[in-house]
């Protein structure tokens, strides 16, 4: 009897190292063929990509506020400086790196932290998500701007108090669901959506002793599906709204005159951004759940391009925003602001504005050659910067004109007339200082 039971043991004891062995050895294939592990190399590349591509995204995120807090009259920059504020600290996240991975974690080098600092870590990440939420409902923003309302913000600055809400629904929900199921956990590069052990759950046959046992689809709902909602649900809606200008200006309705091309233009710019940072982390997340693969060339590309997106959401706020803070809230229906004679020069190039109103008479008591060349002056001034406003394009975020140094940098000669235009402004200017001698 004794016999049989230690024969049934050692049988039970032998099945179970074969069944735990052929499991093992099914993870090692798993993470040699798939990358899941990096070479030290490898990490110590990613780990210093990363840190500087957070460190240009934190430079990015403090020049947008610096420069929506100085425009924050207008509602389209209060919306950019919410969103400065989550990159400045998504940059900081991804400064503190796989720092905050628990010490003794395989295959992470440079892990210093705990459990706490990977959970807090992870959390934070999640919440940062309300970045590309603020970033693709601004194709909302100005669908309101130019179809709702004619660039008239008392028509559409009602919709900036539901973006401001709105963002923070899914990243911060997903984030304290995630929370709930220990699925903020370490994923080799910092702490984010993983399970414990690295290759655990799903169809692997080891058991995740911490986080959900379905990695993979936790990775697809808060990873893959945001980051094609991103790219997806922003094109549908500045492409509908190039084709509604398009058809408005054939039809002979575009009170604004605002050109499709126009729109066309700058929608490629605010789409082509998007892009540019979130592809990346699409193929990455895709070939993970599809092919569990984690290639290191598209973790690279991820911690160079998505890290630093601070960067490039930066450069896109300076080519949307004017120079002159002055006309950062005037619409196409504004014109009343610069006065009559102010728009005639501008828009017939004469060489005189309103000779009634260059009477001396009307000039303050100063001596009359500093009193002329102050009035002249403030006056062509206001008519070119009045012109400017207007000269190149408007702004489909907020209908000023993009005309700051980024635009010509992109659209360089985009209009022979735009030129001819600045040239005859500057002529006028010239006149009128002429005028006083």
């Amino acid at each position: 009897m004794i016999l049989q039971y230690t024969a049934q043991a050692a049988s039970e004891i032998a099945t179970t190292t074969a069944i735990e062995f052929e499991a093992f050895e099914r993870l090692l294939q798993s993470k040699d063929e798939t990358g899941d592990i990096y070479t030290q190399n490898q990490q110590i590349s990613l780990g210093i990509t990363q840190r500087i591509a957070g460190a240009l995204s934190l430079l990015g995120g403090v020049h947008i506020f610096w420069r929506a807090y100085n425009r924050r009259s207008c509602a389209f920059d209060r919306i950019m400086l919410g969103l400065s504020i989550q990159t400045i600290l998504s940059g900081i996240y991804h400064l503190w790196g796989n720092a905050a991975v628990p010490v003794g974690t395989p295959d992470v080098y440079g892990a210093h932290g705990n459990v706490a600092t990977c959970t807090v870590q992870g959390f934070l990440i999640q919440v940062t998500m309300v970045v590309p939420f603020y970033y693709i409902f601004l194709s909302c923003y100005s669908w309101a701007v130019v179809m709702q309302s004619n660039f008239d913000p008392s028509k559409y600055e009602w919709i900036e108090r539901y973006i401001h809400v709105g963002v923070h629904i899914f990243p911060l929900g997903s984030a304290i669901y995630l929370l709930e199921v220990n699925g903020l956990n370490s994923n080799g590069l910092y702490c984010w959506i993983a399970s414990l052990p690295h290759g655990c759950g799903d169809d692997s046959g080891i058991e995740c002793t911490r986080g959900p046992q379905n990695p993979r689809m936790m990775l697809w709902i808060f990873a893959v599906m945001p980051a094609i909602f991103f790219l997806a649900f922003p094109t549908i809606i500045m492409v509908t709204l190039t084709l509604s200008v398009y058809l408005r200006e054939k039809e002979g309705n575009n009170p604004c005159e605002i050109p499709p091309a126009m729109v066309a233009k700058q929608s490629a710019v605010y789409l082509g951004s998007l892009y540019w940072v979130y592809l990346p982390l699409f193929v990455y997340s895709g070939l993970y759940y599809f092919q569990h693969i984690k290639s290191f060339a598209v973790a690279m590309w991820v911690s160079i391009i998505s890290v630093s997106l601070g960067l490039w959401f930066a450069i896109v706020y300076w080519y949307f925003t004017t120079e002159d803070s002055t006309y950062a809230c005037e619409g196409c229906d504004d014109e009343a602001n610069v006065g009559p004679s102010t728009t005639d020069a501008a828009g017939s190039g004469e060489q005189s504005e309103n000779t009634e109103n260059d009477k001396p008479g009307d000039l303050p008591d100063l001596p009359p050659p500093i009193a002329r060349k102050k009035y002249i002056k403030a006056k062509s001034t206001k008519a070119l910067r009045a012109r400017q406003s207007r000269r190149i394009s408007f702004n489909i975020f907020d209908g000023t004109a993009s005309a700051g140094d980024f635009s010509s940098f992109i659209f360089d000669g985009d209009s022979d007339d735009e030129e001819k235009d600045q040239a005859e402004s500057k002529q006028w200017d010239m006149c009128q200082e002429m005028n006083q001698l």
